[in-house]
């Protein structure tokens, strides 16, 4: 069922980091209602922390969990009195802030450092909750029809070679490349075999494959980009996407952004 903008309320945890900021102009503009403070991975600036379009946000430091705690109860505890949703969207990348949540008996909103450690903070989540590495649905999407090419076609590509240009690139689409190529590609070890040093940045990515055979008679291209304010936009869907999944009767549980993805597909 279809909640309100207004009827949600969000506490962003990761700052001073500026994907927070991002975080929280992006649900500003939805038009959620934001906690007047902000979780931050540092100590805290007395002056608060001002965002543009948003305001100025006074900063709890996450180092001091038992304050920290007090904190997001006495706002979450507020906002269920006034029959509205509560969610922390937390991009601080901190895995042990899942007991944190849990403890506090709110929904989350989580980026993990990576895929590994996902796997494990959706095991260890007692809360309804959205676990990602990466937030931006589209790029979600493209990977999962990736992976699914590899499995029904797997060594398609045997005797090809990858050409990229050693930015950005997925892990997921690494897995991808395995099954399509018959062989054991490494993060590290594209183009063409040589090895190049790939970032992985949050929310900025941009990265082009080309696919080769021997001769380079035929030639599969593929090129796609991102901004922090593009995943962004990926935890504001996920926020709206819990909170109309706790309109229900259902047992708590933990989403992927693949689910947000598919739902936002449907609609």
């Amino acid at each position: 069922m279809k909640i309100k903008p207004e009827l949600i309320h969000v506490i962003v945890s990761g700052f001073p980091d500026p994907l927070a900021s991002k975080v929280a102009t992006a649900c500003k503009n939805r038009g959620f209602s934001l906690a007047k403070w902000g979780l931050s991975t540092k100590d805290t600036n007395p002056d608060g922390l001002d965002i543009p379009k948003v305001g100025k946000l006074r900063l709890v430091s996450l180092t001091n969990k038992q304050e920290a705690k007090s904190q997001i109860q006495t706002e979450a505890d507020e906002v269920k009195r006034e029959n509205r949703f509560p969610v922390v969207a937390d991009v601080s990348k901190d895995s042990s802030n899942v007991e944190l949540f849990n403890s506090c008996n709110i929904p989350f909103v989580l980026q993990t450092a990576d895929h590994e450690s996902k796997t494990k903070l959706i095991d260890q989540s007692k809360q309804l909750s959205v676990i990602a590495d990466d937030f931006n649905k589209h790029f979600v999407a493209f990977d999962t029809i990736m992976r699914d090419w590899g499995r029904r076609f797997p060594g398609l590509f045997r005797g090809f070679e990858i050409v990229g240009d050693g930015k950005t690139a997925s892990r997921h689409l690494i897995h991808s490349f395995n099954d399509l190529f018959d062989v054991n590609f490494k993060a590290e070890t594209l183009n063409g075999g040589n090895k190049k040093d790939l970032n992985f940045l949050e929310g900025r990515s941009s990265q082009e494959f080309s696919f080769k055979n021997g001769n380079g008679s035929t030639m599969f291209t593929f090129r796609r980009s991102a901004t922090p304010e593009d995943f962004a936009e990926g935890v504001a869907d996920s926020i709206q996407f819990l909170a109309e999944q706790s309109q229900s009767n259902r047992p708590p549980r933990t989403y992927s952004m693949l689910d947000v993805a598919r739902q936002l597909s449907m609609l």
